[in-house]
């Protein structure tokens, strides 16, 4: 009889990427960094000065006690963001980001972060972030992953509780 219950769906398990922005130009530089201050602004006052309207709502959605002092990132939703592979480019990964002063967002090139992002993995959502002049964007995916049956585990016996080793030594010493 077997100890593991059946499964009806495969576990859900998310995972952020941390991915260094390349590649952008003065236009691309100016239209994300005024976004970015519009945020900033937004926060700090409820004022408007010309902020994507998804990026407002993410704002009010997300950030209830605003600090002084802090820089919040721009929180993008899933369904505004397009991520795009192309390994034979200057970025191997190309993302849209949505932002006021540009009709259709702005595509901006990132590093390739140290594992690639699986193709099959749903983006849930990226926060967008500035830090000592460089640009970062974490890319939250939630995908399914299998979980572990009784045919993917090693068995040792039963009761074991120790483990054998053997040890070879060369022959030519004697």
């Amino acid at each position: 009889m077997s100890r593991y219950r059946p499964i009806d769906h495969m576990p859900l398990v998310k995972k952020t990427y941390h991915c260094k922005v390349i590649r952008l130009t003065n236009t691309k530089q100016v239209a994300l960094q005024q976004e970015y201050d519009n945020l900033q602004h937004y926060l700090q006052t409820r004022e408007d000065r010309g902020l994507y309207s998804a990026n407002k709502q993410q704002a009010n959605r997300f950030y209830k006690v605003i600090k002084k002092t802090t820089r919040y990132p721009l929180s993008i939703r899933n369904d505004l963001i397009r991520l795009e592979h192309d390994p034979s480019s200057i970025a191997e990964y190309w993302v849209r980001v949505p932002v006021k002063a540009v009709k259709g967002g702005l595509w901006i090139g990132l590093i390739k972060p140290y594992e690639s992002i699986p193709k099959d993995a749903k983006i849930c959502e990226c926060k967008l972030y500035k830090r000592d002049n460089r640009w970062y964007l974490d890319v939250v995916v939630q995908r399914e992953i299998p979980e572990k049956t009784e045919d993917d585990s090693i068995g040792i016996g039963n009761n074991q509780h120790m483990v054998s080793t053997i040890h070879i030594e060369p022959l030519d010493h004697i």
